[in-house]
C-alpha cells in the first residue's frame, strides 16, 4: 500500500490503511502536503508546515516550501526577522518602529527598526530628533549670527533666545542695536566724573558735546572758558587785560598783574610810572644819560617820548665823566654841561675894571 511521509500502514490486505502522517501531511496515503502556518519558534523551517515568520510576516506556501513575505514596513529577511537599517523623516510621528525616524537639522541617522537614534545635530540643535533649539551663547565674532545658537553680543549685552531666535538685550549704558555694537550719541552732563564711557560727558560752560560712546567731545565753550570739558576758566597772563572775554596784550606802556578773568567784564591794563631820573623812550622807561637828569620823575610810559634835563656846573666847577666837580684851586664860570665832554677850569678870573 502506498504509504509516505511518516504515515504508518495498517489494516488487511485489501483494506490497507496508512494513518499518523508526520505533521504538516495527510491523505489516504500520506501524500498531501498541508497549508503551512506561522510559528515564532525560530527552529521552525516548515518541513512540518510550521514556519518561522514574525513581524507581521504573511505565511505561504506547503509543507516543505513555505514562505513568509509582506513583512511590516521595517523587517525583511526570510522570517520577516531581520530589522531594516533606519532612514531619516521629517515626519514628526515617525518614532523608529516602521524604520523610518523623525531627525532633522542635520542629524545622522543610526540604528536598526525599533532602535533608532539621530545624532551629531547641526551645532545650535539638541534633543532626540534634534529638534531642540539650543539656548542661545554670546559670541564676540560679528559673523555670528545667532544660526549656529552663537550670536554677535558685545558691550554687556545680555544674550536670549534659540537658536535661530537669538537676541542681545539690556546693553550696557551708551550701547545700542540688535548686537549691543552700536555707540550711542554722547549726552552732556554736570557729574564731573562722567568720561564718556557710558556715552555721558562732563560738559559745561555752554559747551556743545559730540561724539559717540568712548569718543566724546565738548567743544564750542562759552566765551572765556577753554579745558577738555570747557571746565577751566581763562586766566589772562602777566600784561594782558580781558577785552571781549579774551584775554589781549596791554598796550606799549601799560602794565597788568596776572589772573583777570576772561569769562568776566573787560579789565584794563595800569600806567607804567617812571622813576626819578628816568625818561620815556618808545613807551619804555629807562634811566636818564650820564649828565642828565629827571627830578622829579612821574613820567607816563604810554605817552610820548620824553627826555631828560642836561644838568649845568654850577661856578666853579668843571665836568668830569658828565659829573660836576669842584674846581681844584681855580675858577669856572657857571654852565658847563655835564651831559657833554670833559671841561676844565680856568684860572683866575680877574673882575672887571
Amino acid at each position: 500500500f502506498y504509504c509516505i511521509n511518516g504515515g504508518t500502514i495498517g489494516g488487511n490486505t485489501g483494506s490497507c490503511t496508512c494513518t499518523s502522517c508526520n505533521a504538516g501531511y495527510g491523505g489516504a496515503s500520506c501524500q498531501t502536503s498541508g497549508a503551512c502556518s506561522a510559528s515564532t519558534d525560530s527552529s521552525k523551517d516548515g518541513s512540518d508546515g510550521n514556519f518561522y515568520c514574525i513581524n507581521g510576516g504573511t505565511i505561504g506556501g506547503t509543507s516543505g516550501a513555505c514562505v513568509c513575505t509582506s513583512c511590516n514596513a521595517g523587517y525583511e529577511g526570510d522570517n520577516c526577522q531581520t530589522a531594516s537599517s533606519c532612514t531619516t523623516s521629517t515626519d514628526t510621528s515617525k518614532d523608529g518602529s516602521d524604520g523610518t525616524f523623525y531627525c532633522i537639522n542635520g542629524g545622522t541617522i543610526g540604528g536598526t527598526s525599533g532602535a533608532c537614534t539621530c545624532t551629531s545635530c547641526d551645532t545650535g540643535y539638541e534633543g532626540d530628533n534634534c529638534q531642540t533649539a539650543s539656548l542661545c551663547t554670546a559670541s564676540t565674532d560679528s559673523s555670528k549670527d545667532g544660526s549656529d545658537g552663537t550670536f554677535y553680543c558685545i558691550n554687556g549685552g545680555t544674550v536670549g533666545g534659540t537658536t535661530g531666535s537669538c537676541t542681545c538685550t539690556s546693553c550696557n549704558a551708551g550701547y545700542e542695536g540688535d548686537n549691543c555694537h552700536t555707540a550711542s550719541l554722547c549726552t552732556a552732563s554736570a557729574d564731573s566724573s562722567k568720561d564718556g564711557s557710558d556715552g555721558s560727558f562732563y560738559c559745561i560752560n555752554g559747551g556743545t558735546v559730540s561724539g559717540t560712546t568712548g569718543a566724546c567731545v565738548c567743544t564750542s565753550c562759552d566765551a572765556g572758558y577753554e579745558g577738555v570739558s570747557c571746565q577751566a576758566e581763562i586766566l589772562c597772563s602777566t600784561n594782558q587785560r580781558v577785552k571781549d572775554n579774551a584775554c589781549i596784550s596791554c598796550p606799549a606802556g601799560t602794565t597788568n598783574a596776572d589772573g583777570d578773568d576772561a569769562s568776566g567784564t573787560d579789565t584794563a591794563c595800569d600806567d607804567i610810572i617812571c622813576g626819578v631820573n628816568e625818561y620815556v623812550s618808545g613807551n619804555a622807561c629807562k634811566a636818564c644819560p650820564p649828565g642828565t637828569t629827571n627830578a622829579d620823575g612821574g613820567d607816563i610810559a604810554s605817552g610820548d617820548d620824553t627826555a631828560c634835563d642836561k644838568m649845568l656846573c654850577a661856578a666853579d666847577q668843571h665836568v668830569v665823566s658828565n659829573a660836576c666837580v669842584a674846581c681844584d684851586g681855580n675858577s669856572n664860570l657857571a654852565g658847563d654841561d655835564a651831559s657833554g665832554g670833559d671841561t676844565v677850569c680856568d684860572g683866575d678870573l680877574c673882575a672887571s675894571n
